[in-house]
């Protein structure tokens, strides 16, 4: 599996579920060519939460004949801007969609690790950070 397929795969998961679609959450993965442009248009013009599937760091777990085995830790970052988010009926929340994000990607493949909130004074943005354990065979 290659680093970019692992991301692609989350976020069309992600993307596909109808709770997060409903609560004007839209999946976006970070190494994309337009990551920047589609995470403002999810936040200013759509006003609703950025789901960013992050590019996570790997280390070696072993050796392998069909590839390289690597474990990492996969951040998904739920991003919104209460402002504009919040007024809005039927939207979720950053936490909401963290919560959703937890329970429809924990499994085999995918550990929960944490889910940790913060704030950004600068953009005014609630950021929640859903961290899971992967292992994967880099081929």
């Amino acid at each position: 599996m290659k680093i970019r397929d692992l991301q692609n795969k989350i976020a069309d998961a992600l993307n596909g579920c109808e709770e997060l679609v409903q609560g004007s959450c839209k999946a976006i993965v970070e190494d994309s060519m337009t990551v920047a442009l589609d995470i403002q248009k999810q936040l200013q013009t759509v006003k609703g939460v950025a789901i960013v599937v992050m590019t996570p760091t790997f280390t070696r777990n072993g050796s392998n004949p069909n590839g390289l085995p690597v474990e990492a830790q996969l951040t998904i970052q739920c991003v919104e801007i209460p402002e504009h988010n919040r007024l809005l009926s039927g939207r979720l929340t950053a936490l909401d969609a963290a919560e959703i994000v937890a329970l429809s990607l924990d499994s085999r493949e995918l550990n929960l690790v944490r889910i940790a909130q913060t704030a950004d004074a600068a953009t005014r943005s609630i950021i929640v950070q859903v961290d899971f354990n992967v292992s994967i065979i880099l081929n």
